[in-house]
């Protein structure tokens, strides 16, 4: 039993020293921008305004790799004009980042991934009235400026695409009200 416990505890002084030098990592970011249709959709919709909000926790890693593990909330709203859809008409983006491997390298990052979507569509003219959750795949592209100590100026581009989603209009035609769009986001990132 003794020998056991000796070798237990040789086993995990490494892990406890390692434990000793973890460091908590934070990550909150507010941006805001444009979001434009792409396809289809641009017929019927205009730009517009895109807001996103992220928080991220977690702990520091020692890896050529990976430079933190943990949890987040990467959550995006979009509120698109509509084109001559009468005047109760809206189309609503809810998104949020499903899974994201972001590669940095010096002042810019490229993050592809994976999202999950929720239009809320009513597009009068057409006689659709929707709520859809659909996954899609997203592509963010980003410049990041530090100006003091944790801050982070930050611009991205992201092209986002959610899958297929066809309704039925009021003339009996198929109109797909998911699709592609690309947006503008600037604001700034703190971190720890």
């Amino acid at each position: 039993m003794k020998k056991f416990a000796v070798l237990f505890l040789l086993a995990i002084v490494p892990f406890t020293a390692r434990a000793a030098e973890t460091k908590l990592a934070a990550d909150f970011v507010l941006q805001y921008g444009k979001i434009y249709p792409q396809g289809h959709l641009s017929k019927v919709l205009g730009a517009g305004d895109s807001y996103r909000g992220k928080l991220f926790g977690g702990v520091k890693v020692n890896s050529k790799w990976l430079g933190a593990v943990g949890l987040g909330l990467d959550f995006t709203y979009s509120d698109i004009e509509t084109k001559n859809m009468g005047l109760d008409s809206h189309f609503r983006r809810y998104q949020w980042d499903l899974f994201i491997a972001p590669v940095s390298f010096w002042l810019f990052t490229l993050e592809p991934g994976f999202i999950w979507n929720i239009t809320d569509t009513k597009l009068s003219s057409l006689g659709i009235e929707e709520t859809s959750i659909r996954p899609g795949f997203i592509t963010n592209l980003g410049f990041r400026l530090p100006i003091v100590k944790h801050v982070i100026l930050r611009a991205d581009g992201r092209y986002e695409y959610v899958f297929k989603d066809s309704e039925t209009t009021s003339a009996g035609d198929a109109f797909n009200i998911s699709g592609s769009f690309y947006s503008v986001l600037g604001g700034v990132e703190v971190y720890f």
